[in-house]
C-alpha cells in the first residue's frame, strides 16, 4: 500500500513538472517577453529565435497530450490544459507577429496587422460563445484591450495616408474598405467582450484554468 502510494505520488509530480514545464515555455513566447523590434540590428535573427521557440512550444504541448492521451485517471484533466495552452500560443503569436511589424509604414504590413488581428479575433469568438472556456476572462478582457489598440493603429494609418499628397489610383477606395473593415471589428469585438465580461461575474469562470497548473497573466500593452 505504501508502495503504490509512493508510485502515484511520483506520477503527480512528474506530470506537475511536465505541465510547469510547458507553461513556462508557452510564458516566454508573450510579447512582453520579447524585447526586440524591427529596428534592432540582430532583428532578423532574433526574429528566427522566435520562430524556433513557438515551434518547441507545439511540439510541448503535443507531446505532454500524446503521453497522457491513453491515462484514464489524467488525460482530461492534461488535455483541457493542452488546449488553453494552445489557445495562450494563438495569441501570443499573434501579438508578436504584430509587434514586429510595428510601427506601420507599408501597406503591406498593415495587412499583415489585419491579418493577425483576425486570428485573434476569431480565437476570441471562440471562447466568448463556449459555455466552458478554456482561459480565464481576465486574460480574454486583457486581450481585447490588445485588438482595440490595434484597431486604431490601422485607423491611423488610414488616416495619416489619406493626408499624402499624390496619392496612388485606387488607394482612396481601399481607405475605405480598410476603415469599413475596422469599424465592423469594433462592433464584432464589442459583442465580445460583452459576452466575456457578462460571464465575469461568475466566480468559476473567472478561476477557470488557475487550479489546473496556472495560467499566463494578462499582458502589458505592446
Amino acid at each position: 500500500m505504501i508502495y503504490r502510494r509512493r508510485a502515484a505520488e511520483q506520477k503527480r509530480r512528474a506530470l506537475e513538472s511536465r505541465m510547469e514545464e510547458v507553461d513556462e515555455l508557452v510564458n516566454q513566447v508573450q510579447p512582453k517577453k520579447q524585447k526586440f523590434t524591427r529596428t534592432d540590428p540582430e532583428y532578423r535573427a532574433l526574429e528566427e529565435q522566435l520562430k524556433e521557440k513557438v515551434e518547441k512550444v507545439e511540439k510541448a504541448i503535443n507531446d505532454l497530450e500524446q503521453r497522457y492521451r491513453e491515462n484514464s485517471k489524467h488525460s482530461e484533466y492534461v488535455g483541457s490544459f493542452c488546449d488553453r495552452k494552445r489557445i495562450e500560443l494563438t495569441f501570443w503569436k499573434a501579438m508578436c507577429a504584430i509587434q514586429l511589424i510595428k510601427p506601420l509604414k507599408s501597406e503591406t504590413e498593415m495587412m499583415k496587422m489585419k491579418e493577425e488581428v483576425g486570428k485573434i479575433l476569431e480565437c476570441l469568438k471562440h471562447e466568448a460563445y463556449k459555455q466552458k472556456r478554456s482561459v480565464t476572462n481576465v486574460l480574454l478582457v486583457g486581450v481585447c484591450i490588445h485588438v482595440e489598440s490595434y484597431l486604431q493603429e490601422i485607423e491611423t494609418w488610414c488616416s495619416d495616408k489619406r493626408k499624402e499628397p499624390n496619392m496612388m489610383d485606387g488607394m482612396e477606395a481601399r481607405l475605405d474598405e480598410y476603415e469599413k473593415w475596422c469599424k465592423e471589428k469594433k462592433n464584432e469585438l464589442e459583442k465580445y467582450r460583452d459576452k466575456i465580461i457578462s460571464a465575469g461575474s461568475s466566480k468559476e469562470n473567472l478561476t477557470a484554468g488557475n487550479s489546473e497548473g496556472g495560467e499566463s497573466t494578462p499582458l502589458n500593452r505592446v
